[in-house]
């Protein structure tokens, strides 16, 4: 007890938030405004001091992401305490910006069909925990935090994880870390010692690629490594000036700190701010072991526990190495028990948990996510899945149609043959949050109903429609190239 007292009386722990979230239309698919939205949130913080004066004690940025149906409010590193408020203003803000533009945000981390599997969102939490009498958080703690939190990395998944539907099925509960390629895992930390004999170190110079000798420590103090690569897209990672990674080289020291980006979104933001807590324990319990001198050793299971927890979440079976042997144990046990031994560290911060959280309940659990999907024509929509999208569609009955760009109209008479390209469109409902409006917290049933695109013109498709003939894209582009063309195509 003296040593957690202790510890939490001369460490103050700071907790960054990064959320994305996805930008929908009314009719619930993505819509590719993010930069929109940014431009929009400025005129409005523009036209309110007091709200642009109270945000920019908490907020840092919102920043696009790659694919601009994203967009993230990202935190400056605060306290524990103001982390609600900081969730709370960052959505609002986002969905202001939004509903102005006549469109609506969603909260979970994949929409439930287009997101195949990008675009793809999630929460990042950084953590940093330093002497209250030092300006930064030094190598040994940011070591001893990040490995601690590595090793109960599955345990944190199994908590969060919330995306069992992707492509409108089930599939892994976090099929986001399934499916990221930047979700990739990163080893055990190790710290590289300073050198300090002569070596030839290669530089730039003048365009020119040149070797410096230098005589004295190549570095400072020593360096946290956690890939021989420095990459930092990955599922945890130590960050800051004290590690290998390369975008942070520049930074300023304060900005050390340890980055997990494995949590998916939670619908409800005090779900949110309890993992914040959650890791803020688990870094104090680590400085409780640093100082005891205690060794943070790797945890050989972590790989498969890992696994096990993205597909199966709190529901997973771990290996647990207990005297000299290895024995399986439920996931939702091993969360339970890292819990309640770091619920003490969490109440000397002021940070007690207040959802079901606590009790190793999660979101995935209680919502019970489900997608009811209905096609008006499955057999197109399966064409459509496997890649032959080139069709040829003879109609069985007469349609009117016009050119979305020319607004030009056309007659389709019954039993014509075209062909095209098949499309598909989607009708979907949702639910909105309670609370606010505009947030939409979970989709609920979808109907897919196919197309027919010839240039700019939408033929709907339906079950009196034939397709007598399907191929690829690449197999179209292979018989135009090579003059096996006996399948004509009016692009």
């Amino acid at each position: 007890m003296g040593v957690i007292e202790n510890i939490c009386r001369e460490y103050e722990v700071a907790i960054g938030l990064e959320e994305e979230l996805l930008i929908i239309s009314k009719d619930g698919t993505l819509v590719a405004a993010a930069d929109q939205l940014m431009e929009t949130a400025a005129s409005l913080l523009n036209q309110d001091a007091e709200r642009l004066e109270r945000i920019m004690l908490k907020i840092r940025s919102l920043d696009p992401e790659p694919n601009l149906a994203q967009i993230e409010h990202v935190s400056l590193p605060i306290p524990l305490s103001e982390v609600p408020s900081a969730i709370t203003e960052g959505r609002a803000l986002l969905l202001d910006s939004a509903k102005s533009l006549g469109y609506k945000l969603f909260v979970q981390s994949l929409h439930p069909l287009e997101s195949n599997p990008h675009p793809m969102c999630g929460t990042h939490i950084n953590v940093s925990a330093k002497r209250i009498a030092n300006e930064i958080m030094n190598p040994k703690e940011i070591l001893a935090v990040y490995n601690h939190l590595w090793n109960h990395l599955p345990e944190l998944i199994a908590l969060s994880a919330n995306t069992p539907i992707i492509q409108g099925e089930k599939g892994a509960v976090s099929n986001r870390v399934l499916n990221s390629t930047v979700l990739k895992p990163n080893p055990f930390g190790k710290l590289q010692i300073p050198r300090h004999q002569p070596a030839l170190v290669q530089n730039e110079y003048y365009g020119a690629l040149r070797y410096s000798l230098k005589i004295g420590a190549l570095e400072k103090e020593p360096t946290i490594i956690a890939n021989t690569t420095g990459h930092r897209l990955r599922d945890i990672t130590p960050r800051g000036p004290s590690t290998n990674i390369s975008d942070d080289k520049e930074d300023s020291f304060t900005r050390n700190r340890i980055e997990t980006r494995i949590f998916d979104n939670q619908r409800e933001p005090r779900r949110l701010v309890d993992l914040s807590r959650i890791v803020s324990g688990l870094a104090i319990e680590a400085l409780c072991l640093l100082e005891k001198g205690s060794q943070i050793i790797e945890n050989r299971a972590h790989a498969v526990n890992r696994e096990r927890a993205i597909l199966d979440g709190i529901n997973a079976t771990f290996l647990h190495e207990k005297n000299g042997s290895v024995i399986e144990i439920p996931a939702r046990e091993r969360v339970l028990e890292m819990l309640n031994r770091t619920e003490m560290h969490r109440e000397l911060l002021g940070a007690k948990l207040q959802t079901d959280l606590k009790n190793a309940k999660t979101e995935v659990e209680i919502k019970r996510p489900r997608l009811e999907v209905a096609y008006s024509n499955p057999e197109f929509e399966r064409l459509r899945r496997s890649g032959k999208t080139v069709v040829s569609v003879r109609f069985g009955k007469v349609k009117n149609v016009s050119d979305i760009r020319s607004s030009k109209k056309y007659k389709i008479s019954r039993g014509q043959t075209i062909t095209g390209k098949l499309g598909i469109g989607l009708s979907l409902t949702f639910d909105e949050s309670e609370a606010t409006p505009g947030l939409v917290t979970d989709f609920k049933d979808v109907l897919m109903k196919n197309y027919l695109l010839v240039s700019s013109i939408r033929i709907p498709l339906n079950e009196s429609d034939e397709i007598i003939a399907a191929i690829s894209e690449e197999e179209y582009m292979r018989r135009q190239f090579f003059g096996a063309d006996a399948f004509p195509y009016f692009f």
